[in-house]
């Protein structure tokens, strides 16, 4: 609750943001989903010859030779290790098997290996040959590319935060990118939606909805190109995942979703968020002292192989060979739209007296916590400001959690309280179909920092320490 002397000191910032912030769309993971693939031989513009080849292959694929069955599973070798499938055919569908998975699995003997043309037909040089450019590549003094930047988060205006590992965007022809991966003593690394590639680049990978878990506008399907030694560091994504690796190979080192609170996510404003404070590569403990390694799964895929990861898993991903190309696609799970659903349906968010908003918000979350089964207080403290503010308020980026926003005096009237508390509990109905704890609990702690940035009006600075005061007042 506020005191005259905070309002004081925070006014600009209100007066500021009291028209801007009521329309923050930052929620949500990084856009997989901002452009339609291309899914059939409508939307390539292709001549009579290769529609005809197109056509062929996507029949061969949709007319499978054997009735759907469950294909076995292996189980882990060991707990550090994933379960794995040989697959037995290669016109099954891969979407009826995954869509039943809340796990990670290796799939072996892919259909991409016997039905796209890329496996048989890519090379380091047929791709030097045939992909005439490739835009925003990047360039890196280390081995580690990430946490990637997303400078629309409330945080990026922050003084002293900044990119952690900073890189450089380069425009150049598919060649020059081949040979400077070779020769050059930077790191190098290429990912781009396949809209972007050359039209019998493609071909190869017809048909297209060959890693599909349904039909959507919103599919999106990527290349990724990178070098030897080259590092995706530790984040997690929101979206199904199936990843097919055509040349080359990878090692995945993977987290479940409930380890969260262990692996220090960034602050879900924060332009790193969604990703790891952890390095893996230099993990120090003394600052993280709850990370485990032990948790860890590991898996690598080769050429022919397929990844499932489900949403919200973290993954660190490594390329081992000189050259690795791999494609992917990512589709969109419930968890997306029960969140936005969410985030647009605040019950404070255009309140303009400071004071009222920020009682409304710290009784929507507590009630929210609740309904969900949780103790507020301990559920914040666990899962957001600890792990993911304490070192930044220990480094003094951000102040202190030291002063008082909540008022325990300060009265709402009957009709703010019902319609805050029905709201919440409505959320809290909407959360519970999410049925994977971790994936949930994640969800939950973003959309208690969303709320808090809320009652702020875009302060980023002062989150902390207003989410602070309102678990504990």
């Amino acid at each position: 609750k506020i005191n005259g002397r905070v309002l004081g000191g925070i006014s600009i910032i209100i007066i500021f943001a009291a028209v801007v912030v009521p329309q923050y769309d930052f929620w949500g993971s990084r856009d997989k989903t901002s452009s339609t693939i291309l899914k059939d031989t409508r939307n390539l513009k292709l001549d009579v010859e290769a529609e005809s080849t197109l056509a062929n292959q996507k029949s061969k694929f949709t007319e499978p030779t054997l009735a759907y069955h469950k294909p076995k599973i292996r189980p882990p070798t060991s707990n550090n290790r994933i379960h794995s499938v040989v697959w037995p055919d290669p016109n099954l569908p891969l979407a009826p098997f995954v869509k039943e998975l809340n796990y990670p699995i290796l799939i072996k003997n892919a259909p991409t290996k016997y039905i796209w043309e890329a496996s048989e037909k890519w090379s380091v040089q047929y791709l030097k040959e045939n992909l005439s450019k490739v835009i925003n590549a990047y360039q890196h003094f280390i081995k580690i590319f990430g946490p990637y930047w997303e400078g629309d988060r409330p945080m990026a205006t922050v003084p002293k935060i900044s990119r952690r590992n900073p890189y450089r965007s380069l425009n150049m022809t598919g060649a020059e990118f081949f040979d400077l991966m070779e020769n050059s003593d930077f790191y190098y690394y290429y990912s781009a939606n396949v809209n972007h590639l050359d039209e019998n680049l493609l071909l190869d990978l017809t048909p297209l909805n060959l890693l599909d878990l349904e039909e959507s506008v919103t599919q999106n399907m990527n290349i990724w190109i990178g070098q030897k030694g080259v590092i995706a560091a530790l984040h997690y994504d929101d979206y199904h995942n199936i990843y097919a690796q055509i040349i080359g190979s990878k090692k995945w080192t993977l987290f479940p979703p409930e380890d969260h609170d262990s692996l220090y996510l960034y602050p879900f404003i924060h332009p790193h968020y969604a990703q790891s404070q952890v390095n893996l590569n230099k993990i120090d403990q003394n600052l993280y002292k709850k990370f485990d390694m032990k948790l860890a799964k590991t898996v690598t895929i080769s050429e022919g192989e397929i990844l499932y990861l489900p949403p919200m898993w973290f993954h660190h991903v490594e390329s081992l060979s000189d050259v690795s190309v791999s494609i992917n696609s990512w589709s969109k799970d419930i968890l997306s739209d029960i969140v936005s659903q969410i985030h647009n349906d605040m019950p404070f968010s255009m309140i303009q007296d400071p004071k009222k908003r920020t009682h409304v918000g710290q009784l929507y979350m507590h009630v929210l916590l609740k309904e969900l089964g949780e103790d507020p207080k301990q559920f914040v403290h666990k899962y957001v400001l600890t792990p993911r503010y304490s070192d930044l308020v220990n480094q003094k980026i951000l102040p202190g959690m030291d002063r008082t926003f909540c008022d325990p005096e300060y009265h709402l009237s009957e009709k703010d309280v019902q319609e805050a508390t029905n709201k919440a509990k409505y959320h809290a109905q909407l959360f519970l179909e999410i049925k994977e704890q971790g994936t949930r609990s994640i969800s939950v702690a973003n959309i208690i920092e969303y709320a808090t940035i809320l009652i702020t009006r875009g302060s980023s600075k002062i989150v902390s320490e207003v989410m602070y005061s309102c678990f504990n007042a």
